[in-house]
Order: C-alpha cells, then structure tokens, then sequence
C-alpha cells in the first residue's frame, strides 16, 4: 500500500467522480439512519454510544497503520 502523500501525483491526483457517486449517496443515507436513530436515545445512551464509535474509530485507525490494539487498552 502506498500513502496519498507519496504517491507522484499527490495533491493532484485525479478519480472518477460517476464511480464514487453511489458510495457517497450510500454513506449519506445511512448517516441520516444513524443521526435520526441517535436523536431517539437519552443522553446517557448517546454518552456511551459515542464513546464506542470513537473506540471504534481509533481501532480502525491503528489497524491501518499496522498496529493491532486491544479495546479494553484505549
């Protein structure tokens, strides 16, 4: 795998809008789903979803940069 940033054509580096068009109407749709849902938990629910999406978030991350962590160290 190669960064963004190293790649030769960084920062102008060219894609296909058309083909990208379905998966952002998709993230948008289903972020809609999660706000309308989110919108209906009391604010403790809303607390401690947060904080697993952010767990979530940084684990994602790390895999990406090769690291394997546990959720109970973060």
């Amino acid at each position: 795998m190669v960064w963004n940033w190293r790649q030769s054509d960084w920062p102008d580096f060219a894609y296909d809008s058309a083909r990208l068009a379905p998966l952002e109407s998709r993230l948008l749709h289903e972020s809609e789903l999660l706000f309308g849902a989110f919108a209906h938990l009391d604010d403790s629910e809303q607390r401690a979803l947060t904080v697993d999406l952010i767990g979530d978030e940084a684990l994602m991350t790390a895999r990406i940069e090769g690291e394997s962590l546990d959720r109970n160290s973060l």
